[in-house]
């Protein structure tokens, strides 16, 4: 009776534990097939082997594609992407220096079951230059599974030409870790390669190997090459950082630093009009525009203090009146003498076209004068901020 009771008891344990073995997610068999070519390029096919149970795997797995490789970039190109044999829409995203694909239809769930998916790719500049030779550095297996991988296979095929230089080394575990847990048979041409333990989850495979220089066309300029060309980029970004830093200084210093704090003045004295409010009345006598009033206003103010105007009334009109005995200081009073006619006479409701052609080439000549003032800063503005942006392009 005990016997019986025994052997019930171990049924039942042993058919809930295989139970619960099927209801786990996990990748049953990873295959990598790895062929390298002499311009330094790779095809890679994977075939992985999935338990889906719809808790993460819903709709189809997916694989991260390192698109970096000690400082080099490694451009890859989906080619194709399988499922049990059939052809599937995939689709790639690039996420933290990586190309993640999407294998699966986004919008159709997929039952619970084994699959075998297979995805194509190539990938470029997979060899570098190193010291010791021509580098074979790869990722076959990824951290970003969340799933044991209970065997994988991998198999690297060499060109004829491409000798090793010592032995291939596979690393196993977590990111960091030096084991070296696979069984390694190298022929001529090809490496088989065998994980002795399965893989927990996060846990990932990378392989290294030498080979001769010569052999590979190498695209890169290696780890070693492109630390030199960073630190000699970084040294010329420095010197321009200080440059553009110099040259800020001493163009504040010329154009815009600021004096010694004094009192607020106008720019100009009261003019010395007979009457002093005529000069107001211009505006009614010539129907200005209050944009050109605006502006000739305070040139005739100016002329009068310094003496090259002189305004009176004249019974119910006003006299303006040019001295000519006066040297001409500042490119206002130079066009005052060069345009000013020698007098003129404006009355109340009579259009002066003398005066107001006058008015209307101070205003066109006031108009040239300010673009010309704000090309010339603006081309000194644009020269400092052309040196910071070069100086931020070439360091980051």
């Amino acid at each position: 009776m005990k016997k019986i009771f025994f052997l019930l008891f171990f049924l039942c344990f042993f058919s809930s534990n295989v139970d619960a073995s099927l209801k786990k997610e996990e990748i049953l068999f990873y295959h990598i097939d790895v062929t390298l070519n002499q311009d330094s390029s790779a095809k890679v096919q994977e075939t992985i082997t999935v338990r889906a149970q719809g808790i993460d795997i819903k709709r189809g797995i997916y694989k991260d594609i390192p698109l970096e490789y000690m400082n080099e970039k490694t451009p890859v190109k989906i080619l194709d992407v399988k499922r049990n044999g059939l052809s599937v829409p995939f689709l790639v995203k690039r996420e933290n220096g990586k190309k993640r694909v999407y294998m699966g239809d986004m919008n159709i769930k997929i039952p619970a079951g084994v699959y075998k998916y297979k995805i194509t790719y190539e990938i470029q500049n997979i060899i570098r230059k190193n010291d010791k030779g021509d580098e074979f550095y790869y990722n076959l297996i990824g951290e970003e599974w969340n799933f044991d991988i209970l065997k994988a296979q991998v198999v690297v095929r060499v060109p004829d030409g491409a000798r090793l230089v010592g032995k291939p080394n596979v690393y196993t575990g977590k990111y960091g870790d030096k084991q070296r847990s696979a069984i390694i048979d190298v022929g001529k041409n090809q490496w088989d390669i065998h994980l002795i333990n399965k893989l927990h989850k996060k846990e990932a495979t990378t392989v290294r190997a030498f080979f001769d220089s010569g052999f590979f066309d190498v695209q890169g300029g290696g780890f070693y090459s492109k630390k030199v060309a960073r630190i000699f980029f970084i040294l010329i970004d420095s010197l321009l950082f200080v440059f553009a830093g110099f040259y800020a200084y001493f163009s504040w210093g010329k154009h815009g630093k600021d004096g010694i704090k004094k009192g607020c003045y106008p720019r100009f004295d009261v003019p010395k009009f007979k009457e002093f409010g005529a000069i107001s009345l211009l505006l009614n006598y010539l129907q200005l525009s209050v944009s050109c009033y605006d502006l000739l206003m305070p040139h005739l103010a100016h002329l009068s203090q310094r003496g090259f105007l002189h305004v009176s009334n004249v019974g119910d009109a006003i006299l303006l009146k040019k001295d000519g005995n006066v040297v001409p200081e500042t490119a206002d009073e130079k066009f005052f003498i060069e345009r000013f006619e020698h007098s003129y006479l404006l009355k109340k409701e009579q259009y002066n076209h003398s005066f107001a052609s006058y008015a209307d080439e101070y205003k066109e000549w006031s108009k040239a004068s300010a673009e010309e003032l704000f090309k010339k800063n603006g081309n000194i503005l644009f020269q400092f901020c052309f040196l910071m942006f070069l100086g931020c392009f070439l360091f980051f």
